[in-house]
């Protein structure tokens, strides 16, 4: 048994029933927000049991919305709706959801605009209830009756609650003012949050820069005291982290130097006070200190302190399974106190993590605390309350500084669903991290860079003058369209898988790991040796395990790379000539790959060199959401690679690099370009790379050593190479078992590159000719051009003609290609050819 298989056998059915039992209570968490939600002033700060389980006479027992209360409670709603995921997309996940809950975003309201009382309107009501108490007028302000004004733990929450995607939240509301408010709310905030720590970084002992209670006092008439503490300016600094966007970034810079010497010079206090017994050492102001200076300089927090505080808490919980925070920092001179609840010191340390994390693999604090995160779990589930009333059960915590089991916090019961939130993110990352590493796949994550970017450098065919019809052969663009739109928030719907499939060293492996740069995301690749691993004994085994560690994998682009084998059209003689464990394993993968699809946790794509081999089912959209067929540069991409190697156009227009020039001062004119066009047909941009290397390398380097250069390159896709694929004992397959679409497009840039001009999209001049020279085509290409032809000869030789044929089978193709394709069919027709019945489809 391998270490995969030992975990996936031992450990991984324990990992995956923890997530499972919180998500569930996340679900009855939701629930209970949306049954106690009040139109009109939101949540009160606690429920009790109805003595009359039948009537709500007792829900409303508050006068005015409390802004703190609203804040946290909708901030933990908008965070399990996964209204953070495109605004947030920091590697460790620290606010989005790794994977969706499938019923964070129900109940979506009608197009029409009617809403209901689902928890996508109780989203919206509480975030009007908030914004109108947070800007009644011009300037957004917040009050606290325990805090005071614009105190920053009420205007930290207020910060998350801005900085949710509030536009996708109302995308079926297009006049919708709500997301323009909360843009003003997030900036006017910003400015309140900066100014409040520039003033307490002139004093840090003057800690009413940041609450300030004024003459708010106690039940028995004690005035309350602010207390110097971690967790205040860890919320500062949190603010200012998440506004940063509205904010200068180096006035925000400026205020993290001094709070990270302030979390600094704590931490190590802490870290003292907790060697020395029964001294003032509080594991909540160790664990604040820590996440703090991570956020204000993440790379110079040193390991072996990370190390030491994860130590620290280690002991500390043997002692208890919860951090119990022995620092208040609200009191009065009656002797009552505020301090943190100990869900804080846990979320603080999955942030942690995540932030030092972040996509790394080995050796992880968010495996390595899984156990501590685990056990505070046990403690939490076990104080959990259930408590009936109308409408039902409500499931609930209190603070644990209060013993009452007749009554629910529902402000400490938004900190417990942000901790199940970040265990359940904390526990499939490890879950994904573990697979991964002992699977042994290849992977890796790509240098980020724009689709943008990589379209001008890639793009095979040109859009506006190159073969294609409406763009459709400019698979770039398309896939911009169709994936980085909707992945990027720019809208539509977003698609989990593609096909790429054409001649071979075309770039499908770079249109993949492109996607992975574009979009963040780690590019693990799969191939016939991952299947094979075990044996072809275990071979079934071994895909059920390949496909169990891809689907816990959250953010990450997989590449099938031509696993042709064990996806081949079941009807055709190679499916039938295989070994019966090869054979097994197609409709084994119609299955996982739907699987996978239908996760929608990961985008995957399938990359091949024989599309027609592929069984139909596999290629049927639910499985794959597009498919492209990838070409070789046309003759505008090659002439600009060209261009790049000798000397002509940078090789990065960012930085305006050019390299020496090839023939010094002499330009390539435009009769020498026609030549290196056609020389260059079917070369990619490292043939191009080398051909130039090898003239650079001579004395001198000349046009014509250029042009032989090219010419005489190895290429990968050439017509030739389909000699055998339209026909089998001399008869012709049917097309749907040859390459048909995607060879007249081939035949499209041969055409385009002996004509010696561009066929750009829009209909042909009544006078203009696509015949090509006599000598433009070798005797092997013309017999593999006749054997593409024997394929649909009943139908060019019947009412559609070679034309309407080439629509047809390629409809890809703008008008002018199309003529050009069919005059090519024509010239090459195989001699006293016959008209023969279409094999069986």
């Amino acid at each position: 048994m391998t270490d995969l298989q030992d975990y996936l056998t031992n450990q991984y059915p324990s990992d995956t029933r923890d997530i499972d039992e919180v998500e569930q209570i996340l679900v009855s968490v939701a629930e209970v927000y949306r049954l106690e939600f009040d139109p009109s002033a939101a949540w009160p700060y606690e429920i009790r049991a109805s003595k009359d389980v039948g009537s709500r006479a007792d829900a409303r027992t508050w006068k005015a919305p409390s802004q703190s209360t609203t804040a946290m409670i909708l901030n933990a709603l908008l965070r399990f709706g996964g209204h953070f995921d495109t605004v947030d997309t920091s590697p460790g996940g620290i606010k989005r959801n790794v994977f969706a809950i499938a019923s964070g975003d129900e109940g979506l309201p009608a197009q029409n605009g009617t809403q209901n009382n689902s928890l996508q309107a109780v989203v919206m009501g509480a975030g009007a209830i908030l914004s109108s108490a947070v800007r009644p007028s011009g300037t957004a302000s917040t009050f606290s009756t325990t805090y005071g004004e614009n105190d920053i733990f009420t205007l930290a929450w207020v910060a998350e609650v801005a900085s949710a995607n509030w536009k996708g939240i109302y995308r079926y509301e297009k006049a919708a003012t709500a997301p323009a408010e909360w843009e003003t709310i997030a900036k006017q905030v910003a400015s309140t949050v900066l100014n409040k720590a520039r003033g307490w970084l002139r004093n840090p002992n003057m800690f009413t820069e940041l609450l300030n209670p004024g003459d708010e006092r106690d039940a028995t008439g004690s005035q309350a005291k602010v207390q110097p503490h971690a967790f205040t300016v860890l919320r500062l600094v949190q603010a200012l982290q998440r506004l940063s966007a509205h904010l200068v970034a180096n006035q925000v810079q400026d205020c993290f130097t001094g709070c990270y010497q302030y979390f600094e010079r704590l931490l190590h206090q802490q870290l003292s006070f907790s060697s020395i017994p029964d001294s003032r050492f509080d594991p909540a102001e160790l664990m604040f200190c820590l996440e703090g200076m991570l956020i204000c300089r993440e790379n110079t927090v040193d390991r072996t302190v990370f190390d030491r505080v994860i130590s620290v808490l280690s002991e500390v919980q043997k002692q208890s399974p919860y951090w119990r925070p022995v620092k208040p920092f609200l009191t009065t001179s009656k002797g009552y106190a505020l301090f943190p609840v100990s869900v804080e010191i846990a979320n603080s340390l999955m942030r942690a993590c995540a932030l030092l994390d972040g996509d790394s693999l080995q050796d992880t604090y968010g495996s390595r605390c899984v156990g501590l995160l685990r056990r505070y779990w046990q403690w939490l589930r076990a104080r959990a309350l259930r408590l009936q009333r109308a409408g039902g059960v409500r499931i609930g915590w209190h603070s644990e500084h209060v013993n009452d089991p007749e009554v629910i916090h529902l402000w400490e019961t938004s900190q417990v669903m942000e901790f199940l939130l970040s265990f359940r993110n904390a526990l499939h990352r490890h879950v994904a991290r573990t697979t991964l590493v002992l699977s042994r796949f290849t992977e890796k994550t790509p240098k980020v860079s724009s689709w943008d970017a990589v379209t001008e450098s890639h793009e095979a065919v040109n859009p506006d003058n190159g073969i294609g019809k409406e763009s459709r052969l400019s698979i770039y663009r398309r896939i911009r369209k169709d994936f980085i739109g909707p992945w990027t928030g720019e809208g539509g719907d977003p698609n989990f898988s593609m096909l790429l499939y054409g001649p071979p060293g075309t770039g499908k492996t770079t249109v993949a790991s492109g996607l992975a740069a574009a979009l963040k995301r780690r590019f693990i690749t799969i191939t016939v040796s991952d299947f094979l691993a075990e044996g072809g004994a275990q071979l079934e085994a071994r895909a059920k395990d390949i496909f169990t560690v891809l689907m816990v994998q959250p953010d990450c682009v997989v590449l099938f790379d031509e696993i042709d084998h064990f996806l081949l059209d079941r009807d055709s003689e190679r499916y039938g000539k295989q070994d019966t464990v090869f054979q097994f394993m197609t409709p084994g993968m119609l299955t996982k790959l739907n699987d996978l699809r239908r996760r929608q946790r990961c985008l995957f794509v399938v990359a091949t060199n024989y599309e027609d081999r592929i069984d139909a089912a596999i290629k049927r959209t639910g499985r794959i959401d597009r498919k492209y067929l990838v070409l070789p540069p046309d003759a505008d991409k090659r002439k600009y690679f060209i261009q790049q190697w000798i000397g002509e156009a940078p090789m990065n227009p960012a930085t305006n690099k050019y390299e020496k020039p090839l023939f010094g001062e002499v330009r390539v004119t435009a009769d020498q370009w026609v030549t290196l066009k056609r020389e260059s047909l079917f070369l990619g941009f490292s043939d191009i790379e080398g051909a130039v290397k090898d003239v650079r390398d001579s004395q001198p380097p000349t046009f014509e050593l250029l042009a032989k250069a090219l010419k005489d390159r190895a290429r990968t896709t050439s017509l030739e190479a389909y000699q055998s694929r339209f026909n089998r004992e001399g008869s012709p397959l049917p097309v749907r078992e040859t390459p048909t679409q995607e060879f007249l497009c081939l035949l499209a840039l041969y055409c385009e590159a002996h004509l010696g001009r561009a066929l750009p999209p829009g209909k042909p001049e009544a006078n203009e000719t696509f015949d090509l020279p006599k000598d433009a085509m070798s005797e092997s290409a013309i017999d593999v051009v006749g054997k593409c032809y024997r394929v649909v000869a009943v139908e060019i030789e019947g009412k559609e003609g070679a034309a309407g044929v080439v629509a047809r089978y390629a409809p890809e193709l703008n008008d002018r290609a199309t003529q050009a394709v069919a005059g090519v069919l024509l010239r090459c027709k195989p001699p006293q050819e016959q008209p023969q019945p279409r094999p069986q489809q």
